[in-house]
């Protein structure tokens, strides 16, 4: 039996844990060994718990990774680390000659850690191997390492039958509300188009507890055809999705968006912005389209076109077949089995562990700092190259 170890960045009811969520039940669905760490808490932590794993919360620090792995019981036969935020964990790790994956599941966080993270872009520059979750991400990477590979998203199908059609159209946006997500050009978008389409209504779901979500909600207060329905799950969540006909997903960048395969999958039109990964769920015209990241005025027409009644239900009933051509939970099932199998004795190429003086390891992590404490040694590393420092100096590399 295979032992599988999976490291989250943390446990928020967000896309990145949700999804290591399900990779670990496909291993569990095997009859692996799972074991799962996570660098932070969250109320994601009961799902972990309810799909029978037990979870463990360890330190984002050198030292409690590595005594973490030595303490457990059965070393593993396989790594999976998810998203830029476990780079410690991957660089501790793919010292003992185990298979590691890094899982990304970012973009421009990828950029940014690379220009203000020091000890992470020694590690990501030369990690051998690399996994994301769509080519537009994968483009992302390849800007600092090419070596990487795509496995696409997918969700469970819970679809029953179409909603009720509505006698207007009716637009929805789900997720964050945050400028990343493009919330503030939808609903300007949607405010020219009430000048063409009055009856045209914009439903809006998702967490907006800071002041961009505020200044938002005050700009629209007055306007009945504006729905703030607030952060939805359960039945919420599926009374949100009976109420729209059209999912708008104009993100300025989004690596994925499980919320455009969500919107398939029940059955709606689309229309997404170029900086979307799962843009390729859309055939243009067809279930929706994809349109210019920022541009207004594509973004309005887009919304115009879906506007159409008598076009929307064939829209949504193409929505509905792409996701069932490339969003079903067995083909991302199978690209995860795939990827054990064909990374069993994909060892790494970084395995000697850091050399310690007396007071322990060499470096350790200080919020984003990486800070050495050498002593008399002469260290030699492929990613710090030669140091030689006199007993008692300190460096701080990152």
């Amino acid at each position: 039996m295979l032992n599988i170890l999976l490291i989250s960045h943390d446990f928020t009811v967000t896309g990145a844990p949700n999804s290591l969520l399900r990779q670990a039940k496909y291993f569990q669905s095997q009859g692996y060994q799972v074991t799962v760490w996570s660098l932070r808490g969250g109320n994601l932590e009961q799902r972990y718990h309810e799909a029978g794993f037990e979870p463990k919360i360890i330190q984002n620090e050198t030292t409690a990774i590595r005594q973490a792995f030595e303490d457990l019981k059965a070393k593993p036969d396989f790594i999976l680390c998810n998203t830029v935020m476990t780079y410690k964990c991957a660089d501790v790790l793919q010292r003992y000659s185990i298979p590691v994956v890094w899982f990304i599941r970012e973009t421009s966080v990828v950029r940014d850690m690379w220009q203000k993270c020091r000890a992470f872009r020694q590690v990501f520059a030369h990690f051998y191997n690399l996994y994301t979750v769509s080519e537009y991400a994968a483009q992302c990477v390849r800007e600092f390492n090419p070596n990487v590979r795509v496995i696409h998203n997918a969700i469970e199908d819970d679809f029953s039958d179409f909603a009720p059609f509505s006698k207007f159209v009716r637009f929805g946006f789900i997720g964050s509300i945050q400028h990343l997500k493009g919330v503030d050009s939808l609903v300007e978008a949607f405010l020219l188009l009430q000048r063409k389409i009055p009856s045209a209504e914009l439903v809006i779901a998702g967490r907006h507890n800071h002041s961009f979500a505020e200044q938002l909600m005050e700009k629209t207060a007055s306007n009945d055809k504006v729905v703030w329905m607030g952060e939805v799950q359960g039945a919420q969540k599926k009374a949100f999705f009976d109420h729209i006909d059209v999912l708008c997903v104009p993100s300025l960048d989004e690596a994925f968006g499980l919320t455009i395969l969500e919107g398939a999958m029940k059955g709606k039109a689309l229309i997404l912005t170029e900086n979307c990964g799962a843009k390729f769920v859309v055939e243009n015209g067809a279930n929706g389209f994809v349109v210019p990241t920022s541009d207004m005025e594509a973004l309005v027409e887009a919304m115009a076109k879906c506007a159409d009644l008598q076009k929307l239900p064939e829209m949504q009933r193409t929505s509905r077949y792409r996701y069932l051509q490339f969003g079903q939970i067995g083909a991302e099932k199978q690209a995860v089995l795939d990827m054990l199998t064909e990374n069993l004795h994909n060892l790494p190429i970084v395995q000697n562990e850091p050399l310690v003086d007396k007071r322990g390891w060499f470096y350790h992590m200080e919020g984003e700092k990486m800070i050495v404490s050498i002593g008399k040694l002469k260290l030699f590393s492929k990613r710090l190259g030669e140091i030689i420092l006199e007993t008692g100096v300190w460096a701080e590399l990152c």
